[in-house]
């Protein structure tokens, strides 16, 4: 069957159109220094048909339109991209660098160098809510729910300054401060569940699964899934057993680990700052459980004395700090700190 010819005029039409489109974007693409793309698979036919002064059929015309309409589309795509990478890199200029994000090697972002250091110091916010907790009553479990959020501060605490001293390095992919991180939030919980339940065999329970917790991690084997998983059955092995004390203090402690959860894993939509949220309502958590410990059946005398000895020698530690910076006060003192860390 014969294929319907298009007159002369229509096709020269065609063609003209088709010519200034084509220059069109190869000026465009000089002017964003991109080199142009490769010819259309119908430029030989079409100068063939150019020089054979033959009119194109209707199929090879609607086969130019779509090639012309992809190349169109692609030119969208490159200068709407290049404008997205120039305004962000004019956004990121004007930030000073303590505040802007860090680019890790895959080209993702990371929390700024000024986010980390918030992180640690707010660390010290459940430290001394503990702390303040067991010494208006002091008791055994008390005493070792304190004893845990102590050995567990300076992993934190360091985890988050070598995030903030080393811009290039990735938060959580190989970084082994990150894995001695996870590994104490659990060896630190197993032991505030003695503290809550005062049972040695609850302790020895948590501290197995702890310790498989513990091995996946340093291994690396595990999922970001698990971790996060394992460590809600963490925090619900020492919350649980309050239970048994006062339904009150097992209520506030729900809902101030709930409140914890929820900032963590919105850090990202609160632009990096919900970690250093989610610390700062760890304190009332740390307040809530050492005293619902103290109203928990005793902890074995070597655990108990081994645990308010480091109680002890901390808070003398914490005095004389507190006492060292009551002279520059402590907004001098996060100046100076600030100050240190953009230098370095």
């Amino acid at each position: 069957m014969a294929m319907r010819l298009l007159p002369l005029a229509s096709a020269e039409a065609a063609r003209q159109y088709a010519l200034d489109l084509t220059q069109r974007l190869a000026l465009r693409k000089r002017l964003l220094r991109v080199p142009p793309p490769p010819p259309p698979p119908l430029a030989g036919a079409r100068a063939a048909a150019d020089g054979a002064r033959e009119p194109l059929t209707v199929a090879q015309l609607d086969g130019e339109a779509q090639l012309q309409a992809t190349a169109a589309a692609r030119a969208t795509v490159s200068v709407t991209q290049a404008a997205c990478d120039t305004v962000d890199r004019a956004r990121r200029s004007a930030v000073p660098p303590l505040f802007r994000p860090r680019i890790l090697a895959d080209g993702s972002l990371a929390m700024s160098p000024a986010q980390e250091i918030f992180n640690a110091l707010t660390m010290l916010v459940p430290l001394r809510a503990a702390m303040r907790a067991a010494s208006s009553a002091p008791g055994d479990g008390g005493d070792v729910v304190a004893a845990a959020i102590i050995l567990h501060f300076p992993f934190s605490f360091c985890y988050h300054l070598a995030c903030a001293l080393r811009p290039a390095a990735h938060p959580v992919l190989g970084n082994g401060w990150c894995k001695g991180d996870l590994v104490m939030i659990h060896f630190a919980g197993a032991c505030m569940a003695l503290g809550t339940s005062g049972s040695v065999r609850w302790l020895y329970l948590n501290m197995a699964f702890s310790t498989v917790c513990a091995v996946r991690t340093v291994m690396w084997c595990n999922t970001q899934i698990e971790r996060l998983f394992c460590r809600v059955l963490c925090v619900v092995g020492y919350i649980a057993p309050i239970g048994y004390v006062d339904s009150r203090h097992l209520g506030s402690a729900v809902v101030w680990f709930s409140l914890v959860s929820v900032l963590f894993v919105l850090n990202g939509r609160l632009k990096g700052w919900g970690h250093a949220l989610s610390h700062l309502a760890l304190g009332p958590l740390a307040a809530v459980v050492v005293a619902a410990a103290e109203l928990a059946p005793g902890a074995p005398a070597e655990f108990a004395d081994a645990a308010a000895e480091l109680v002890r020698c901390v808070g003398g530690a914490l005095a004389s700090v507190r006492l060292a910076t009551d002279d520059v006060g402590p907004v001098a003192t996060l100046s100076m700190l600030f100050e240190g860390f953009a230098s370095a």
